[in-house]
């Protein structure tokens, strides 16, 4: 874990995150307006993780978020310690956010 707070804050932008990247993908309920995009964007800044997301509004109430990893080189418990952080991160906005596909 300390490993991973040295790295640098996430970028959050609105293009394609590169193909060879590891990804994420989160549906999120609860998203209205570009308001709820930018505090999940701003909570996202506030993590200690090397990664890149994507944060898109899916009306009706609905988002979309990508994380990529910057790092080819994270096993599958980092994988998931990153998803577990970011899921958190959201929840703590009050939304319900879960992998994409369950």
């Amino acid at each position: 874990m300390s490993e991973m707070k040295q790295m640098a804050k996430p970028l959050l932008n609105s293009s394609p995150i590169p193909s060879a990247l590891p990804k994420l993908s989160f549906e999120i309920q609860g998203m209205h307006c570009k308001s709820c995009v930018r505090k999940v964007e701003a909570a996202l800044q506030q993590l200690d993780l090397p990664i890149s997301a994507t944060v898109e509004l899916r009306p009706p109430g609905a988002g979309w978020l990508e994380v990529a990893v910057d790092s080819v080189d994270l096993g599958p418990e980092r994988m998931e310690e990153v998803s577990a952080m970011v899921q958190k991160a959201v929840e703590g906005l009050g939304l319900q956010i879960q992998p994409a596909g369950n």
